[in-house]
């Protein structure tokens, strides 16, 4: 009876969200939306989110895509630094699962809708926050596990989840979004090792995995960014003792031949892609 109850309750709570998101669907789609409905359109959802345990992945699912609608259509870049970091925290949770969780089992064990939904807000919370204050306090944050961290390790385990295509592409997205708002060498130098494993894991050619060839190129202009914003020309004048950013990496001599040794190794495997049968792949 107390399943029964709850059951019902997540219903009532899906019946009525369906509406709401074809109202601000509509509203978006006429231009009709502020910062303050927008605000004021959260209040409610905020309690769906604050329910996560309880409500389903599918009432989930139109939360967030709700919560898109107004960041892009009411926020836009009016949505504020602070705000924007509470959004991108909610996310990876709601994605990924709790810090204490294993996060790539619990990754896989949620809906591939609801982990593209995700996703595809992520990639709108990054496009929208503007100003050296997101700049300071989220995108080139410093720090021992900041939210960029932990969203680039959920991005990169939606990247190489094998379920479907379009996860691949919404999570790939969202990751070249949030890459090109890194404007700080010694971050993205902290999370290139990783990326770059995770990335030359999808572009190596296999005949037990195949891509679709939109996330072969989304995959491969991450990489083409990365390597120029790390390694570029810095690449033959490091100095052997440069410390950068609170001394958290230091970017000399031994880094700089570990770098170059992982790079080597992604290159010689990505380079076979240069006989892939789409051109939009050899170009890229």
């Amino acid at each position: 009876m107390r399943f029964r109850g709850r059951q019902a309750a997540a219903n009532d709570v899906l019946r009525a969200l369906e509406p709401v998101y074809a109202v601000l669907n509509e509203l978006g789609s006429q231009d009709a939306l502020d910062e303050k409905l927008a605000e004021y359109s959260f209040f409610p959802l905020s309690h769906i989110f604050n329910e996560t345990q309880r409500v389903s992945a599918r009432c989930l699912e139109l939360a967030v895509n709700c919560l898109q609608i107004l960041v892009t259509k009411g926020w836009r870049q009016r949505l504020s630094p602070q705000m924007g970091k509470q959004l991108i925290i909610l996310l990876t949770l709601i994605v990924g699962g709790t810090p204490n969780q294993s996060q790539g089992q619990n990754f896989k064990s949620q809906p591939e809708e609801l982990a593209i939904a995700g996703f595809n807000c992520l990639s709108s919370i990054f496009s929208v926050l503007q100003g050296q204050e997101a700049e300071r306090t989220i995108f080139n944050e410093i720090g021992t596990a900041t939210v960029v961290d932990q969203t680039v390790y959920i991005l990169l385990e939606g990247v190489i989840d094998d379920r479907s295509d379009g996860l691949c592409l919404a999570a790939a997205g969202a990751l070249q979004t949030l890459y090109l708002r890194i404007v700080d060498r010694v971050v993205l130098a902290s999370m290139m090792p990783r990326t770059v494993s995770t990335l030359t894991k999808v572009l190596k050619p296999t005949t037990q995995i195949r891509h679709s060839y939109r996330v072969l190129v989304v995959c491969l202009q991450i990489l083409t960014q990365l390597l120029k914003n790390v390694l570029s020309d810095h690449a033959a004048s490091v100095p052997e003792k440069a410390q950068e950013a609170n001394a958290r990496l230091a970017l000399d001599d031994s880094w700089l031949k570990a770098s170059a040794t992982q790079t080597k190794l992604a290159l010689a495997n990505v380079i076979l892609l240069r006989r892939h049968e789409r051109p939009e792949v050899q170009d890229a």
